[in-house]
């Protein structure tokens, strides 16, 4: 069986279709630190970056979001982010880790203050 270019080509974009269906590009937001903690995928949380530790293999960042909650989140140096300064306000794309209060950053997008 042979398949013409035209053929491979209508597979191709209905594969490529399909996984952009499939894919959730935006991870649920949550409220608070505690509740992204349950979290069984990536969650998003605005919070605001309290400390900032850098470490040989990224940044360790302490966190507090608006209702006082508490976490530490460590952004690799692999992912090519730069670290958000201590008092920043930023929505995390955080992914849960074994330890409880602690995360892996998948991304990090600084909020402006608003005027």
């Amino acid at each position: 069986m042979r398949i013409s270019p035209f053929e491979l080509f209508a597979l191709a974009t209905a594969v490529v279709v399909c996984l952009v269906l499939l894919s959730d590009p935006s991870p649920p937001a949550y409220a608070d630190l505690d509740a992204a903690q349950s979290s069984d995928g990536p969650a998003s949380v605005v919070c605001q970056v309290q400390a900032l530790r850098e470490k040989d293999s990224g940044w360790t960042m302490d966190l507090v979001d608006s209702h006082g909650g508490e976490a530490q989140a460590f952004l690799a140096r692999s992912s090519g982010q730069a670290p958000p300064s201590p008092g920043t306000v930023v929505e995390l794309v955080l992914e849960v880790s074994d330890r409880p209060g602690f995360f892996f950053v998948r991304r990090c997008t600084v909020l402006e203050p608003s005027s």
